[in-house]
């Protein structure tokens, strides 16, 4: 029998993954001025591995994903899961650090959530709508993440986006 390639979520990486996402929630909070609160009520989500997804498509170098859960409805708002390519992570920590990478990918993606919660962009955008949103998201992540990543932000965007 095969050993399981190691999880983000799973021990003995679940810790790094706590810290990681405790450092994206609290820089995309301080940015948007979102209150801790908010994260359980307002932009509800999970984190979950690609592996339990093994039909959610993932643009192409994307290390993470959201898939949505429920839609908005009867004045509750829509349940996100943020889905992590966890192989293709940990392959890339080697030259990143983990936490660095993963808080980078996590607070990417929360500030894709904020911006479905906030009706800035429709989860169901066009394509073409989808690209310029991927490039203004990259730019709020760097800029939010710098005071509390500082040089590894950059290190991490030039290994993710070197031509950005």
């Amino acid at each position: 029998m095969m050993p399981h390639a190691p999880r983000l979520h799973k021990p003995p990486l679940l810790e790094t993954l706590c810290e990681a996402l405790q450092l994206a929630e609290t820089a995309v909070s301080r940015y948007y001025a979102i209150s801790p609160r908010e994260w359980g009520t307002r932009f509800r989500y999970d984190v979950g591995s690609a592996d339990d997804h093994p039909d959610l498509p993932f643009h192409p170098g994307a290390l993470a994903q959201i898939a949505q859960l429920s839609p908005a409805s009867g004045g509750f708002p829509a349940r996100y899961r943020i889905v992590l390519k966890d192989d293709e992570i940990l392959d890339l920590a080697d030259s990143t650090g983990l936490v660095p990478l993963l808080t980078f990918t996590l607070a990417h993606e929360l500030v894709h959530l904020v911006r479905f919660g906030s009706r800035r962009i429709p989860f169901d955008a066009s394509e073409h709508a989808v690209l310029a949103e991927e490039e203004e998201v990259h730019r709020i992540t760097l800029e939010l993440l710098e005071p509390a990543l500082g040089e590894d932000a950059q290190r991490v965007r030039h290994i993710l986006a070197p031509d950005a």
